[in-house]
Order: structure tokens, then sequence, then C-alpha cells
């Protein structure tokens, strides 16, 4: 007759599964903080000095800065910079310690990749603020310009605790403004300063925020946002980049939000950060802290030179909305001007123009649906001031979370924390189940 089969106590065997499910519970806490990665470095990208009136057709420079709160160890900061048609950049050079990897200046924009000059190595360890590299530009006319970083600016940093993994640790880019002024007169005032609190980390990315950016008068701003599904904005402001204490929502979902800063105090800096939120997945995306110089204001009478304009989107489907804001020679903001919006190329429609604060605005629609660039020309008194082409395809197929692949800064693929959630305490419940089922078993016999 055989031996009698051995059968596990009940005590042991609910020991056995209390560990499993230990290490499940740490297993689910480890599996966080590697997928969801929040970033641990702080840090800041701004440009120095942050405010100058400078002389037109004179040599000046602005020097790139890094600031980040911890010792990280830095691979790349990757720099995408905006400036107006009233500044021409003469040259770019990476400070000691960096090599430039790659650069570009075109169109009012400079991309500009730095890296670790090949005598330290593939990463520099930073701690507090570095300077990186230097522009050098000049004004070629009177008038103002703000150096803007957008938002594929970014500062890789190696996270050693995944194994190791580099994260975009950029929480707050700061721009710079440039007043051309005829007095010949150079002053560089402002700082920028590192924020005390670091951006919010989101764990799981059902849209994907595109361009943010601002256009500002003097005592108003609008804060345009592109995203790859709808979304809503909600914008917090304020003059303190550590206390954003002011804060504005968009009333309806879209893919292009726009929001309206109102009742702003002349030649300010201001700080904002973007928050959207998908309304299919219910899921949130914030920003880095940006930040815009509100003008002056011009004296009353005084003929606007020119328009800063901005268009949302640029690349549309069927409409797009023009914002602008006429301005004199020095960048002060004209009010009561009575601007049209007129077709300069292509056929299409212009809404009446509307004001809100500061902010001028009309929409524009084609009358043919069909793949054109419309060119637009702003005119006061029949005296244009300020240009732009928007181009539009009737066939546009905008990126949407069906067709995306949410990944978090270090490339890794996400699922939803709600999905996960779901299978370790469905993992949990099967143990506790399957345990119970034993107990009753093994009393039986």
């Amino acid at each position: 007759m055989s031996a009698r089969n051995k059968v596990i106590s009940p005590r042991r065997m609910f020991v056995i599964l209390s560990i499993v499910t230990l290490i499940l519970l740490v297993g689910s806490a480890i599996l966080q903080r590697t997928i969801f990665h929040a970033a641990q470095a702080n840090t800041a990208i701004y440009l120095s000095p942050a405010q100058s009136t400078i002389a037109p057709l004179t040599n000046q420079s602005l020097q790139v800065h890094t600031n980040i709160s911890g010792s990280s160890y830095v691979a790349s900061v990757e720099i995408s910079l905006k400036y107006s048609d009233i500044i021409k950049v003469t040259d770019t050079q990476a400070a000691v310690g960096w090599q430039s990897e790659k650069v570009t200046n075109d169109n009012g924009l400079i991309q500009w990749v730095l890296v670790p000059s090949t005598d330290i190595g593939p990463l520099a360890q930073i701690n507090g603020d570095t300077t990186i590299g230097t522009i050098d530009y000049q004004a070629t006319k009177t008038g103002s310009s703000s150096f803007i970083f957008d938002g594929s600016t970014q500062i890789m940093v190696v996270d050693s605790s995944q194994n190791p993994s580099l994260y975009n640790a950029a929480s707050s880019l700061q721009s710079a403004f440039v007043l051309a002024s005829a007095s010949g007169t150079s002053t560089n005032t402002g700082t920028s300063t590192l924020p005390t609190s670091s951006i919010k980390p989101i764990d799981y990315q059902a849209s994907q925020v595109l361009s943010v950016n601002a256009l500002a008068g003097a005592t108003d701003a609008e804060i345009t946002t592109t995203a790859n599904t709808s979304v809503m904005a909600t914008v917090d402001f304020g003059t303190d980049q550590n206390n954003l204490a002011s804060q504005i929502k968009t009333n309806l979902a879209s893919v292009n939000p726009a929001v309206t800063l109102l009742g702003l105090t002349p030649n300010t800096r201001y700080y904002y950060k973007v928050t959207t939120t998908d309304t299919v997945k219910s899921s949130q995306q914030v920003s880095s802290i940006y930040s815009f110089v509100t003008k002056s204001m011009a004296v009353a009478g005084t003929v606007a030179a020119k328009a800063e304009i901005q268009t949302l989107p640029t690349l549309a489907k069927d409409t797009s909305t023009i914002y602008f804001v006429p301005i004199e020679d020095t960048g002060k903001v004209i009010s009561g001007s009575s601007p049209t919006v007129l077709v300069s190329s292509g056929q299409a429609t212009v809404s009446d123009v509307q004001k809100q604060g500061d902010i001028y605005f009309a929409t524009i629609t084609p009358v043919v649906k069909t793949a054109q660039t419309i060119g637009i020309n702003i005119a006061v008194a029949g005296q244009t001031i300020g240009a732009t082409k928007i181009s539009f395809d009737p066939n546009r197929v905008s990126t949407t979370t069906a067709t995306s692949t949410p990944t978090n800064n270090s490339g890794s693929i996400l699922a939803s924390p709600l999905v996960l959630a779901v299978i370790f305490i469905g993992l949990i419940v099967l143990l506790l189940i399957l345990s119970s089922a034993y107990v009753l078993v093994t009393k039986k016999r």
C-alpha cells in the first residue's frame, strides 16, 4: 500500500500565501516607481539677462543657464527658442565643458542641442546654476521682442533608480524680453530663479500637449494650447513662479483651447503653467512653467507700426483663429486702433474683428474645402501693420488617443494606473480565495 500523500498544513499554507501577497505588494510599489516616473530633479532653463533695453545694431549677448535643485547627471540640453523679426542672431557658442551637437537658426527659431564636451564624457554632473551657452544677437531696428522657449525644450537627466534611464527634468522655462530703443542706452536687468516646488508628475498620458504659447498685451495675455485630442485647459499664473495664485479655465473642450488673462499689470513678468484634462480618458498633463512680459501702454493717439500675431492652429483643417496686438515702434501697445483683417492670397471669409482687453482676434474660414495656404494682412487706416499665412487641409487627420501609444519620459510603454491597480488587487483577491479554498479542502480531509 503506498504511503499517504503529505498535505501542507493550513497554517503553513497561510504563511506562504501571505509572503506571496507581500511580494506582490512590494512589486506593485516598485512597478509604480519604475513605470510611473516622477522626476527627482527640479530644473529651470533660463536666459540672462531676463530683460534688456538695447541700442539697435549693437552687439548683445544672452547667456543660457540651467539651474538644478540637486546634484544630477545631465546627458543633453535640447533648446527650442523663438524670437521676432527685429532680432538677428549672429552666433551661438557652447560654454566651457559643453559642445554643440546640433544647431540651426532659421525663420526666428533656434534649435540647439548641447551635450557635455568629449573631455568630460557622456554625462555632466551639475548642481545649482550653470552657464551652458551664449547667444549673440543684434536688434535690426527699434521695437520689442521676446526670446521664448517652446515646449520641446528639455534637459535630459539620468535617473539612476531607473536601471538607469533618462527623463526630462525641465520644470521651468523662462523667456527673456528685449526692447530696442533709439535712445542708444543699453541696460540689462531682471533675474530668473528656480521654483521651490517641482511640477506635478503625470502618470498616464491619454493626450499630449503639442505646444503652449503666450501673446502678451499691456494688461492682458492670450494663452493658446495645441493638443492631440480634445482637452479642457486650466491656466495657473502669477508674478511669483512659486505661487501661481490666479487660475482661469476654458469652458469647452477643444484641440486648441485658448485662455485670456485679463487685468494684468503693464511691464511685468508673469509666470504660468497649463494643465490639460482629457475628457475621454480623464487623464491630465501639466506643462512646465513658462513666462511672458506684459508690454507698456502707448500714449493715446499713437499710430500702430506693426502687430504681434499668433494663429491657432497654424495648420488647420477647416477654421483658424488669428490673435494679434497692435504696437508702436518701441513695442508699446496701441489701444483703440480699429484694425481690419484682410485676405491677401487665397479665398477665405473673415469674421468680424473682436477685442478682449488688448487682444484682437478673428476667425478665418476657407471658401473652398481644398488644401491651400491663405495669406492674411492686418491693417490700420489702410496701412498694413502685419502679415501671416495659415495652411488649411480638409483631409488632415489629427492624432488621437486611439492611434497613439502613451509613453513616459523614458520611452517605456505605459498601461493605465487603473488597469494595473485592478490587476494587482485581482491577484491578491485570487490568492485569498485559493487560500480559503485550500483550508476548507484540507479540513474536510
